[in-house]
């Protein structure tokens, strides 16, 4: 039994989660494109500055995209998607296959 739990403790520890900078505020908040290599999972990492309680928030991109305001972080991550796949910036094919298809998606329904 001890060793079952070893095994998924080190199982736990080895997930790779890629990021990328999306928007660092002033006040110290960070906002990253991350990519779960394990799950191709893509979403956005909140790290809120320290004074404001620095809980980290995993925000699926679905929800971070059509969230209430269009602050700097939602601009870049809009600059971010509509740059996908050009060059060396991308987080690898899993984030740019889902960036390209929400993009897709979401363009295909404003059209309809």
């Amino acid at each position: 039994m001890f060793d079952c739990f070893l095994e998924r403790e080190q199982e736990r520890i080895n997930v790779t989660i890629r990021t990328r900078q999306i928007y660092h505020s002033a006040n110290g908040d960070r906002w990253l494109l991350a990519v779960d290599s394990d799950t191709d999972r893509v979403f956005v990492r909140h790290e809120p500055n320290l004074p404001s309680g620095g809980q980290i928030a995993d925000i699926e991109l679905g929800a971070f995209l059509i969230g209430a305001g269009s602050g700097p972080e939602k601009q870049e991550l809009l600059r971010l998607i509509g740059t996908a796949g050009q060059g060396s910036e991308s987080l690898g094919l899993a984030a740019n296959a889902f960036l390209k298809s929400t993009v897709t998606r979401h363009s295909t329904a404003v059209r309809d």
